[in-house]
């Protein structure tokens, strides 16, 4: 969490890792935080 954090994800199914990326302005954070919430939400949802 917070400006230019990331999250990583492993995708076991394709043996790959993926990085979602926080923007790094905070400005930009604030008023993004739900749409990078979703974004999150969808990289780590269980298949």
């Amino acid at each position: 969490m917070g400006c230019g954090g990331s999250t990583k994800t492993v995708d076991r199914e394709q043996n790959r890792i993926e990085r979602i990326f926080n923007v790094k302005s905070v400005d930009d954070y604030i008023t993004r935080i739900d749409k990078m919430i979703d974004r999150k939400k969808k990289g780590l949802s269980w298949k």
